[in-house]
Order: C-alpha cells, then sequence, then structure tokens
C-alpha cells in the first residue's frame, strides 16, 4: 500500500504567537481527527514540531486520490488555519 508524508504549517507564526482560543478548539479537533485516522490504521505516525512550526505525518491509503480526500478534510484545514503540502513517500525502514 503506497505512503504519503503530509507537512502542515499553521498559516500564522505559532512560534511567537499564541494561539487563540478558537484555533486551540480546531486544533483538538485536528488532532481527533488524526487520531480516527490512526485507530483506522491510515496513519502510521504523526507529531508536531515542539516550536509549533509545523507537523509531519506518514499515511498508508489505497492512493494519492484517498490521501488527498483525507487530508484535506482535516478540521483544521477547512477552517483555514493550517496549509497542507502532500508527498509520496517511501518507508524503508520501521521500527515495530
Amino acid at each position: 500500500m503506497p505512503h504519503f508524508l503530509r507537512i502542515i504549517r499553521p498559516v500564522k507564526d505559532w512560534t511567537t504567537l499564541d494561539m487563540t482560543e478558537q484555533e486551540e478548539q480546531i486544533m483538538s479537533e485536528h488532532f481527533l481527527y488524526l487520531e480516527q485516522k490512526f485507530n483506522e490504521g491510515k496513519v502510521l505516525i504523526a507529531g508536531p514540531c515542539e516550536d509549533r512550526s509545523m507537523g509531519v505525518s506518514i499515511w498508508e491509503v489505497e492512493s494519492r486520490e484517498e490521501a488527498e480526500r483525507i487530508m484535506y478534510n482535516d478540521p483544521a484545514y477547512k477552517a483555514g488555519i493550517i496549509t497542507i503540502e502532500i508527498k509520496n513517500y517511501r518507508v524503508s525502514l520501521l521500527r515495530e
């Protein structure tokens, strides 16, 4: 099954500015969405950089079309507070 790397970046600089209450709520929904996809077996790994400049996740889904459909349905993307970049990715080593 193909893998995809998803890079998300906040639209505004969260490394120096705090999130608003609304952004925090949306990012909570974002986390729950990722957790749901993880539990469905579609996400291998996900998490933010500690400086909040970006987040990275690796997905295992049937096709790029499925990856885009799922990833662009993320509540944070739909709310316009993050951007998404998707790259075809090959997992070469994976610790069990």
